[in-house]
């Protein structure tokens, strides 16, 4: 795909996702698509394995999404 996501506590930069099943990748696409939200909008918990290429993060492959909620323009 060519999503890209931040984990703030890894990396300050966008990493490509990869979905490790296709009810992972739908549940976040389903997110992205709603009507009058914004993707930056989102915050999401999910089981992520980070995948280190040369000793640096550089891809998150999705196992599971747990929970999406909004994030607060605060944050």
């Amino acid at each position: 795909s060519g999503e890209k996501g931040i984990i703030e506590n890894i990396s300050p930069t966008p990493k490509r996702l990869i979905y490790a099943s296709d009810l992972a990748g739908q549940r976040i696409k389903s997110a992205w698509n709603t009507e009058g939200t914004s993707p930056y909008e989102l915050g999401f918990v999910v089981d992520v394995d980070v995948q280190i290429i040369n000793g640096l993060p550089r891809a998150y492959r999705i196992i599971e999404v747990h929970d999406i909620f909004p994030l607060d323009e605060d944050e």
